[in-house]
């Protein structure tokens, strides 16, 4: 059985906590994320991934911020070298 999560609630939660500065809103959103990844598809994966990287070239958040984000970041490249395999 598959489960798919919806693509545009995942993007909106990502893009509130990267614009959010309350640090644990951000955690809890990065956790929430990271547990949903086993659901997500490629495509998904990818797209979260990819604003995550544009959002680090453009931005220089602090470590607060950036703690939960890059765990959430490695989270989302994991899953998808599973789907390479």
């Amino acid at each position: 059985m598959t489960i798919s999560v919806d693509t545009s609630i995942v993007s909106y939660a990502l893009e509130v906590a990267l614009k959010s500065g309350d640090s644990e809103k951000i955690n809890y959103i990065c956790n929430r994320i990271g547990e949903s990844v086993p659901m997500m598809q490629r495509v998904l994966c990818q797209t979260l991934i990819d604003d995550l990287d544009d959002y680090f070239e453009n931005h220089e958040p602090t470590y607060l911020k950036l703690s939960p984000l890059r765990r959430l970041e490695e989270i989302l490249k994991i899953q998808r070298k599973e789907f390479k395999s």
